[in-house]
């Protein structure tokens, strides 16, 4: 195990310093590691990220012992640590004297395949070009910092199991054809909502994963006009455009 060697290198004598220390001794050691910059990226919101996008949610999975790509993970729900690297949460995490230690004393802990406890969660998401993004969603920040020092110091270290990971599936088609047509509809005095309603839940027997899918209908209101729509190829927008629009629309001089 790569790592070992590292970590045998170091030594603190006042352990309620063991964080600052820690960081202090992995930016001396920088020139050894794979890929340091990995521990210079800032950690993202959980949040911020869901509040564009969960309205568009066609699945929802929640698996209770799963696994996360380290590379993947790129932020937190945590509010005190968005806008830190993960090199700073070595000094800044409020757990780091605890969890240093125990990973100085079983570094296995991080490559076992294990259910890991305190469970570690984590939120999962699709992007628009096929990759995907986490972050964490309760307890396991400094844990995921620490595996983070791991990745960064040895690249063939890629994965976290044991973990609750909760994957949510994008319909990014929906959501920007729902965007476009917002604007456009605004533009003639109309507003376009959106509804995501629980369709169905299924359940492992075993009680491993549960997975919810969810359907959206859309209401139209404006101009004393109100209509809901289960699909959004049922709105005509030329119809909603005041007349010399709709003749500059068919004719494709405006989009």
């Amino acid at each position: 195990m790569k790592i070992k060697r590292l970590i045998e290198k170091f030594s603190c004598k006042d352990k309620r310093k063991i964080g600052k220390e820690f960081r202090k001794f992995i930016e001396s050691k920088k020139d050894e590691f794979d890929d340091f910059s990995l521990l210079e990226k800032k950690i993202a919101s959980l949040n911020e990220f869901l509040r564009n996008v969960e309205d568009f949610i066609a699945k929802k999975r929640l698996e209770l012992n799963s696994s996360v790509d380290i590379d993947e993970v790129v932020g937190t729900d945590h509010l005190k640590y968005i806008g830190y690297t993960y090199l700073e949460m070595l000094d800044f995490g409020l757990k780091m004297d605890i969890n240093i230690p125990l990973f100085l004393q079983n570094p296995e802990y991080y490559y076992d395949k294990n259910r890991k406890n305190p469970a570690i969660y984590y939120a999962c998401f699709n992007l628009p070009g096929g990759d995907k993004i986490a972050f964490v969603d309760g307890d396991g920040n400094h844990r995921t910092a620490i595996a983070k020092v791991i990745r960064a110091y040895d690249k063939s270290y890629t994965t976290i199991y044991g973990v609750v990971k909760t994957t949510y599936y994008i319909d990014y088609e929906m959501m920007n054809k729902f965007l476009y047509l917002k604007e456009e509809t605004e533009k003639s005095g109309y507003t376009l909502q959106i509804n995501k309603i629980e369709a169905s839940v299924k359940e492992d027997k075993n009680g491993e994963w549960i997975e919810w899918k969810y359907k959206h209908t859309f209401e139209l209101y404006g101009k004393g006009k109100s209509e809901e729509y289960s699909s959004l190829s049922e709105i005509d927008l030329i119809s909603l455009m005041p007349f010399y629009k709709r003749i500059l629309y068919k004719l494709k001089v405006i989009k």
